[in-house]
């Protein structure tokens, strides 16, 4: 239940800062209306971190994952060496 709600919760929110924008310019020309929202910024490397998220949720659910540690997984995954 709580792998369902994991993934269910990322791809909401790949699906709203994917296809906000989309949704909101083909209501305004159904309905003609003239609302005119912020747009919304994607955010680089949305999908590829949603599903790397995805990823580590399924893994630790099968518990192929080995133990959390924030730091070393944050420096060695998420920055770019030189």
């Amino acid at each position: 239940m709580l792998l369902f709600f994991g993934v269910a919760v990322d791809l909401a929110l790949l699906g709203y800062y994917k296809y906000a924008n989309f949704l909101v310019e083909n209501l305004k020309e159904v309905a003609l209306i003239t609302w005119n929202p912020q747009h919304i910024v994607l955010p680089l490397g949305i999908s590829f971190f949603t599903f790397t998220q995805i990823a580590y949720l399924v893994d630790s659910y099968r518990r192929i994952a080995r133990e959390y540690n924030p730091f070393t997984s944050l420096s060695s995954s998420h920055t770019f060496h030189t």
